[in-house]
């Protein structure tokens, strides 16, 4: 089958809700600000459901459309699925949440399951799932399928016919994965005390076959031929156990195996060669191929003849086991033992292990399962146990299927004339070697642990408990403010000690390490690198930029310039019709400069004259990341760099109107709310400075947008609802307070009292109709001249 593609998958999550997962259960929590152990108590559901929600909220994050999941619970109430829709059976079981693409209310909707008072059967949670997928599925062949079961394995399971949906499941290739509530696990050394009797460990079955060394057709009197048991070693998955796909030779699996190659083969083709014309193919034209190197031959259905096996483990050769690759084997390993019932087979089986054993050897053999199956190469090594003699068989792969790679040697130098080097800076010495030897054998961590009980230090560090604590971090944060209500009552706890128990080195260590790290910092004659200053222009200066000046001018300047020693930004401080000039420096490239560059330099300077000393470079400014270019106020501070514009003088005008915009701009975003202070904070200054500084029609201007933005659709009402409790201290500018610092506003009293108290006026139409109705009635009383609104 093709290659798994990122996305295009559909996982079903079946969830157990019988009663006994509503048991409790103490859960440890990541310690509080004082270092004080926590934890919570929660039910075996809840405790379940974490694994369900991560792997959703996974799917979430990488935004793929095509990556989507399902989730049918098991041990509900009621029914609701299509095979009991169709057939009947199959109670207590519902499709809970459709199959979609997840979303935040996927989580907050998990959220919400409570264990139920009826026992769920897991198998028939499992049939449904597999219908439900398929039918989804049903013109989407080449998807992915994947079913993963939560349980905790105490509810009584109908097994009858599980040998047809484990075939169903094979002709559909789907992933299985079983997570199990307080299953044993000898890994973790977890077993749990007073299980129900069906909650018991299943073991690999047991399989029979014949193990031969020498041709027994032949040279009958020289080969021996032993019965064995075969069985897969068990897999310690902690509580994930997995089905593996397997491809199955059935005559009604033809169709979907041919389709899946040519699409396979389309995707193959697109990437590879874009421009090749591509010509649609019926199902029915579609034959089945095999992949041979680069190529795939065609095979239509019998015309390769099926190769007659016989069941059984030949044993072809024997090698060392020092040229054993460990990087080879392709599949797990599997246990092969003599028959317990017969004593000459296991006489004649324990010599073979024991010769095995002693020569220190490996044999090649042949492996066929059953009559007919599919022939495996693999390598028997054998394991001498007190009491016990055995082999471990593991699959190998072809001569063809290895590809070599040849890199050149890194302790090994020759010259150009074919002469080997020995004395390189590339090449450590003796004392080099023995020194760094020395530095490694002390920062070992495999004794730098705890004590156990017999005194014996445990390593350190274990690679399968060590995360990624960036990865999960940020999803951490990121999914926490996506749930919550306000970040300020549920901040985002501390991440938890095992993604930072590994973030400091052991002190033992440390201490054991630092005679060998100061004698290797002596004999590689490490130093510190100093930093590079910076270069100076060529043309002799360098004009240190005033602090903030970037941010005031930036609506009036073009795109910085690019330096390749320091990023130095000179502003222009004429205003936009500022003519620039390109300059060329003797022996420098040209370069374009303003003309009020030279009002930088004191007046003694000029062309010809004496030349100053070299500054040094000042760093550029920090600007804001969330500043649109051409505004002078970004989104981050938007009030710390409204009170900076506005104490230059010059800029009032835009700095009234990006505050305007921002204030807009952020009020209308996500998760606004958590600036809400901050916010109308922004909107009394800006009020505060509109009156004062004769601005009142842009602050009038502002507040309508304000209220229009607010009052959409998808506008924040609550934002709106707390500006109006704040009454007209917040409001519009009417003609009174204008007229008390000596200014003017075209917005009488009543329009400014109307804006706040009544939800009509929501229409700027409605605003302009009683505003034009008090023009008139002024026109009327007191003859005086008003210019049209």
């Amino acid at each position: 089958m093709p290659a798994e593609r990122a996305g295009y998958t559909v996982t079903v999550f079946l969830v157990d809700i019988s009663p006994s997962m509503g048991a409790t259960r103490t859960v440890r929590q990541a310690p509080g600000p004082n270092g004080e152990p926590r934890s919570v108590e929660m039910t075996n559901l809840q405790w379940a459901l974490q694994f369900v929600k991560l792997k959703i909220q996974e799917m979430i994050f990488h935004g793929r459309k095509t990556e989507q999941c399902g989730v049918i619970v098991f041990g509900s109430e009621e029914t609701d699925n299509i095979v009991n829709e169709k057939h009947g059976g199959y109670e207590h079981v519902s499709e809970y949440i459709p199959i979609c693409t997840p979303n935040a209310r996927t989580l907050a909707k998990l959220d919400e399951l409570e264990p139920s008072e009826t026992a769920g059967d897991a198998i028939d949670a499992l049939i449904v799932g597999i219908e439900t997928q398929d039918d989804y599925l049903e013109r989407k062949r080449t998807w992915t399928r994947k079913i993963v079961i939560v349980t905790d394995g105490a509810s009584p399971l109908e097994i009858e016919d599980w040998e047809a949906t484990v075939k169903r499941m094979s002709s559909l290739s789907i992933s299985l994965t079983v997570v199990g509530v307080d299953f044993d696990d000898d890994e973790l050394q977890y077993h749990e005390e007073d299980k129900p009797a069906i909650k018991v460990q299943t073991k690999s079955a047991l399989t029979s076959n014949i193990l031969r060394l020498g041709d027994i057709e032949v040279r009958e009197e020289e080969a021996l031929e032993m019965s064995v048991r075969v069985a897969k070693v068990e897999l310690k998955r902690r509580t994930e156990y997995v089905i593996d796909r397997a491809q199955t030779g059935s005559d009604g699996d033809d169709d979907n195996k041919s389709v899946t190659l040519a699409d396979f083969d389309e995707d193959e083709e697109r990437q590879g060669k874009d421009d090749r014309p591509m010509e649609k193919v019926e199902k029915e034209q579609l034959v089945r191929g095999y992949k041979y190197g680069s190529t795939y031959v065609p095979c239509p259905d019998g015309q390769f003849l099926k190769l007659h096996t016989r069941q059984g483990i030949d044993i072809c050769g024997f090698f060392s086991k020092k040229n054993f690759n460990r990087s080879y084997p392709l599949s797990e390993v599997s246990y092969v033992f003599a028959t317990p019932t017969s004593a000459p087979d296991q006489i004649a089986f324990s010599s073979v292990v024991q010769a095995m054993y002693e020569k220190g050897v490996l044999a090649i053999a042949r492996m066929v399962r059953i009559d007919g199956a599919e022939p495996k190469m693999g390598v028997l090594s054998s394991v001498v146990w007190p009491k016990l003699d055995l082999l471990l068989w593991v699959q190998m792969p072809f001569a063809d299927d290895i590809r070599h790679y040849t890199f050149p040697s890194l302790t090994t130098l020759t010259s150009r004339t074919g002469e080997r080097i020995t004395k390189h800076p590339y090449l450590p010495s003796e004392e080099q070697l023995a020194t760094m030897d020395g530095f490694i054998d002390d920062m070992d961590l495999s004794d730098a642990g705890e004590k156990d009980e017999q005194g014996d230090r445990q390593p350190w560090f274990d690679p399968r408990l060590s995360y990624n604590p960036a990865i999960h971090r940020t999803k951490q944060a990121l999914f926490h403010a996506a749930v919550v209500p306000d970040l300020a009552t549920y901040p985002l706890p501390p991440p938890h000690p095992e993604l930072t128990k590994y973030f400091e080195p052991p002190k033992r260590v440390l201490k054991r390490a630092r005679q060998s790290l100061e004698a290797c910092k002596e004999v590689f004659k490490v130093k510190e690198v100093p930093k590079k200053a910076p270069k100076a222009r060529k043309d002799g200066h360098v004009h240190a930029a005033d602090e903030d000046e970037d941010m005031i001018l930036l609506d009036r300047k073009g795109p910085a310039r690019k330096r390749p020693d320091a990023q130095i930004s000179t502003p222009s401080l004429s205003g936009p019709s500022q003519v620039t000039k390109k300059r060329a420096a003797p022996n420098s490239d040209t370069e374009t400069e303003s003309e009020d560059e030279g009002l930088l330099l004191p007046k003694a300077v000029s062309k010809g004259g004496p030349s100053l000393p070299t500054p040094t470079a000042s760093p550029e400014p920090e600007l804001d990341p969330q500043r649109v270019p051409g505004r002078i106020i970004g989104n981050t501070f938007p009030l710390k760099d409204f009170r900076v514009n506005l104490s230059r003088g010059d800029v009032v005008t835009k700095a009234v109107e990006d505050m305007g915009t921002v204030i807009r701009e952020i009020v209308r975003r996500p998760f606004a709310g958590r600036r809400k202070d901050e916010m109308i904070e922004c909107l009394r200054a800006l009020r505060s400075t509109c009156l004062k500084e004769d601005e009142i029609d842009a602050w009038n201007d502002i507040l309508k947008g304000l209220k229009s933005d607010c009052s959409s659709e998808t506008g924040n009402k609550a934002f709106w609802s707390e500006l109006k409790k704040l009454g007209r201290s917040i409001s519009l500018i009417s003609t009174l307070e204008a007229e008390e610092v000596g200014a003017i506003s075209q917005v009488p009293e009543s329009v400014a009292e109307a804006l706040d108290r009544s939800s009509h006026l929501t229409n700027p139409v409605s605003a302009a109709r009683i505003f034009n109705f008090y023009l008139t009635a002024r026109l009327r009383c007191d003859s005086i001249l008003v210019a049209p609104y």
